[in-house]
């Protein structure tokens, strides 16, 4: 079964996903994230076409992923010497 791109997408930098850097503090890594789903957020995304409302949401699930470990200073702590 071939899978499109979306379903099979490869591990990714959690800190790309919220537009951020490995150096930046707790505090910018907060910002970036609220940016990212005040924007995506899918109350947002009413009135999209189904297109662009389902990538939109991929966007938000993604942000909010990123900050779940990120945003937890232990793991993102873990996430850090996973990477390298």
């Amino acid at each position: 079964m071939n899978r499109g791109m979306s379903e099979q997408m490869p591990p990714e930098d959690l800190y790309s996903v919220l537009g951020a850097g490995h150096s930046d503090s707790p505090q910018q890594l907060k910002d970036k994230y609220k940016q990212l789903a005040l924007k995506y957020h899918p109350d947002r995304l009413r009135g999209l076409g189904s297109t662009e409302a389902e990538a939109g949401l991929q966007r938000f699930l993604e942000a909010e992923r990123a900050w779940r470990v990120l945003g937890d200073p232990e793991a993102r702590s873990q996430y850090d010497l996973q990477r390298k």
